[in-house]
């Protein structure tokens, strides 16, 4: 069939323009984009010094019992912002349990409340010493710390550094009474080198976070377009206005689709510059300079054209999904279903460290992400990645000829059907 291309530039001029006068949409597909990355990164780089800082002016309590050797409570009380207190005497004698220590750390706890309970300072982490019970025997340590607060598990790392350095100590002390050194006692070093580049590394980061953001990007425009042409004009009372102009069903729809595919790849774009302008200065501001964010330009175009195409596969099917709702509420209810789908392709990419392999290609959306991932790592495979974009423009082929033969029906004008189900049947009466 010949579409007359100058009246789907009119619907499509016509859409772009409500859309300018539609706040909402503006601040979803265009403020929202600009400045979510900018704002939450920032407000978030900030929240991070603040609690840095004030985890910095608190002091660590530390309880430790009296049988702890004194070079390391001396240690230990040396260090800034440390207190020492000693705890009760059921927490520090062998016979709390059999295996002289209290394995779930009960006592621990009910200390800690009974403390927090008056004025003193609560202790973050205990450490108890129990003496060799006999010839032969050596000294054991115990920590009880509570994992589930960042102040306690650092405090372990404080008494776990100390018993260490003690440790080191005393095996060097033992050495040279037998008149052996430092270098009888570190036989061997071990190093470590990362052969990876800063781009490499960049390429790495994005690849872990870009993908899901990518998909949920494209959907997020999508969503509120198709959401506002289809559902929004029926609202408004503007559909009926359009349907009696000269222009064809097919034409108006490929207008509209236009439009949300238009928006969702400019959604897509803008949310793409702000991150990559604020990744850039935060890694500056950090001074991370073993990472550098950069895309190639064959992956940048690659990732260009799969987003267009991924566009156009969820602008219909978004537009086909909002077909049976009646409100903007009802729409709502009846999108966010298929908007959250879209979070799977990209969980599964991101948490998976398999290549983009054929499997991924002929899927469609989960070979969107895989192609991203593969395409920010700077991985092409020529097989899968043309495999995925011709699934990706069968699909979307197959999305448009259904979304056609569901303008062809006069019922979803005038009483639209409640269910996909009847949407999908027969075809009335049509004016093409």
């Amino acid at each position: 069939m010949i579409f007359d291309l100058s009246a789907v530039g009119g619907v499509l001029k016509k859409e772009l323009r409500e859309t300018v006068r539609d706040r909402n949409l503006v601040v979803n597909l265009v403020l929202v984009p600009v400045f979510l990355y900018p704002l939450i990164g920032f407000g978030a780089y900030q929240v991070l010094q603040i609690v840095h800082g004030i985890a910095e002016r608190r002091t660590t309590v530390l309880g430790v019992g009296s049988e702890v050797p004194e070079a390391i409570v001396d240690s230990l009380a040396a260090r800034p912002r440390h207190e020492i207190v000693v705890p009760p005497s059921r927490l520090v004698t062998p016979e709390v349990a059999p295996d002289g220590g209290d394995p779930d750390g009960a006592e621990f706890r009910a200390w800690r409340e009974e403390v927090a309970k008056g004025d003193g300072p609560v202790p973050d982490a205990l450490l108890v010493w129990h003496p060799a019970s006999g010839e032969g025997g050596s000294d054991s340590a115990l920590v009880y710390y509570d994992e589930s607060r960042d102040r306690s598990v650092g405090a372990r790392a404080t008494l776990l550094e100390e018993l260490d350095d003690w440790r080191r100590e005393r095996s060097l002390a033992a050495l040279a009474r037998v008149g052996l050194g430092v270098a009888d006692h570190d036989l061997w070093t071990l190093e470590e080198e990362n052969t990876a580049s800063a781009t490499q590394r960049g390429q790495e980061l994005l690849s872990m976070i870009l993908p899901m953001i990518l998909l949920l990007m494209l959907a997020l425009g999508s969503f509120y377009t198709a959401l506002d042409t289809v559902v929004g004009e029926r609202e408004r009372g503007t559909l009926e206005t359009l349907l009696v102009s000269p222009l064809r069903r097919t034409e108006i729809l490929l207008g509209k689709y236009l439009y949300v595919g238009l928006a969702s790849v400019t959604t897509l774009l803008l949310n793409l510059a702000s991150m990559f302008l604020f990744l850039g200065f935060v890694l500056t501001l950090v001074g991370a300079d073993d990472i550098r964010v950069r895309i190639t330009p064959g992956a940048f175009v690659l990732i260009v054209a799969t987003s267009v195409l991924t566009a156009g596969f969820l602008s219909a099917v978004f537009m086909m999904a909002s077909t049976p709702a009646r409100t903007y509420r009802e729409g709502q209810a009846t999108l966010m279903p298929f908007y959250l789908v879209t979070i799977l392709p990209g969980l599964a990419v991101v948490s998976s460290r398999e290549p983009f392999t054929m499997g991924h290609a002929l899927v469609p959306l989960l070979n969107s992400a895989a192609l991203f991932k593969s395409a920010l790592r700077g991985e092409m495979p020529t097989g899968p990645v043309a495999v995925t974009l011709l699934v990706l423009a069968l699909a979307t082929w197959v999305a448009l000829a259904v979304a056609s033969r569901i303008v062809a029906k006069e019922e979803i004008y005038v009483n639209p059907p409640k269910s996909l189900r009847r949407l999908f049947g027969g075809a009335g009466g049509s004016r093409t």
